[in-house]
Formats: structure tokens, sequence, C-alpha cells
């Protein structure tokens, strides 16, 4: 054989050589990956993270592999890594929806807000028939209290096919906290005539009829909510401070009594027990 063919052997051997090296530190990882993702789901979250740790040591060699070392790092408390995990993950497979969707989520969580809306804003262009994408992405700017800016997520939701009445719901709510009431109103409306049962809308109404000044239609609609939610603390405290402002303390003091079973929240508690006292 001649010089040349030696060489192309030789090296042909030692890609082999060296195949089989990665091959091996691909099957070891994967192996520890799926390993901690178990000893998470049981609840051995030491485990779980020392061999996530190790199996990214030897190297990822897959982009779902690295979204259960997020999964793994993120039940452990260690956001920091995981937003750096996601992120990799997303360059490994940058039109991943879920990749994408896993690093708004956590870009959110550490406070990387413009990560967060342009992870999500990059899913939606591949798929903008998954409703939890835009939900995600309304959620983050109302975190911030980009009000105007969840309007639009969710009137483009409503472009896609999203119409539901929850979408309608948050455009509701949205407007209530810019003051727009006349439209928080109409999208409350909306929201009811495609689900006459659905509670959500049925309070939204009576908020603006209560800050409308319209005591007694904000207290028909409160009762009407109630009778399909009927554990809604904060529709309990309200309709009992409206009873109250009446002189109808008896009624007032029910509704107190049953808001107070229903809440855990410290502050509405205090104002129900300074109300019974």
């Amino acid at each position: 054989p001649t010089r040349s063919t030696l060489g192309v052997a030789l090296t042909a051997t030692v890609l082999v050589a060296l195949g089989g090296i990665v091959v091996n530190r691909a099957y070891v990882s994967e192996t520890l990956t799926l390993k901690a993702s178990a000893a998470k789901s049981a609840g051995v979250f030491d485990e779980a993270w020392s061999m996530a740790s190790t199996a990214r040591q030897l190297g990822v060699f897959d982009y779902k592999h690295l979204a259960h070392l997020s999964e793994v790092a993120l039940t452990m408390g260690h956001r920091d890594s995981t937003y750096q995990i996601c992120r990799e993950a997303v360059s490994r497979h940058p039109n991943s929806v879920n990749n994408l969707l896993g690093l708004g989520r956590v870009g959110a969580l550490v406070g990387e807000y413009d990560v967060a809306v342009d992870a999500y804003k990059r899913a939606l262009l591949i798929r903008p028939d998954r409703f939890i994408l835009f939900k995600e992405l309304g959620d983050t700017f109302e975190r911030i209290g980009r009000y105007q800016d969840v309007l639009k997520t969710y009137k483009q939701a409503q472009s896609h096919g999203h119409s539901t009445p929850s979408v309608l719901c948050k455009s509701g709510e949205m407007h209530f906290q810019l003051g727009e009431l006349d439209q928080a109103l109409a999208y409350f409306k909306r929201a009811q005539e495609l689900q006459s049962d659905y509670a959500r809308a049925v309070f939204g109404i009576g908020n603006v009829q209560l800050v409308l000044g319209e005591q007694e239609a904000a207290i028909h609609a409160y009762r009407t909510g109630l009778d399909l939610e009927g554990d809604n603390a904060k529709a309990h405290y309200i309709l009992a401070t409206l009873y109250i402002s009446q002189g109808k303390r008896s009624i007032a003091v029910g509704h107190l009594r049953a808001a107070l079973v229903n809440t855990e929240d410290e502050a509405l508690l205090k104002e129900i027990h300074s109300l019974l006292e």
C-alpha cells in the first residue's frame, strides 16, 4: 500500500475510535439525564441534581436532553443554571417551539423580560395556533405593567381564532386596569354572550358597574356570579361591603363568613376580621 493509502486508513481508524468515544459519552450522558429526571419525579432532588450535573459535564448531544436538565435544575431551585441551559437549548435548536417556550418562562422567572418576550414572539411566528404562547406573552407583559401590550397580544390571539371567553375577559380586565370602562364592559359582555355561566365575565361586569356607581346592578352581578362560583372570597367581601353601606349588616355578615373560609390572602383576611368585629 502507498503512504497515502496508509494515511487514509490511519485517519479512518482514529475517527472510528473517536466516534466510539463520543457515542459512549452521549449514551452515558443521556442515561444519567433520564435517571436524574426519574429521581426528580420520585422527589430525590439531591441525587437528581448530582446525576444531571455529571451528565452535563460529559457533554450534551441533544436539545431534548437539555430540556430534561433544565427541568431538574428548575426543580432544585437553580434558576440561573436553568436559564443558561434553556439558552443553550435554543441556540442548538432555534426553531423548537418548546425550547422557546421554556426560555420564555424561565427568562421571565429570572427577570430577563426582554429575552422572554423575544422567545415568545419567535415561537408565535412558527406556531400561532398554540394559544399558550399568547397567554405566556400576555402574562409577561402584565407582570411588568405593559397593559397596552397585553391588549395587543390578545387582539392578535383573536385574529388567529382564539376568541374564547377567557381571552375576551383578559382584554376586559386590561381595559379595566387602564380605566377604559366602556371597552372593559363590552368585552365582559361579549364573553358572557359566548358562555352565559362564565363567572369571571359576570364578576367583571359587576366590577365595572361598581366603579360606575351602579350599586344595585353591581350587587345583582356579584350575586349572579356567586351562584356560579360560590367560593369566590373577593366577591363575597365586596358584596358584604355593599350591604354594610346599605345598613344590611345581617346579610353582610353571612358573606363575610363565606369569604373568611374561602381565602388565605392575609390582607383580605385582615379586612374581613375588621368588619366582623
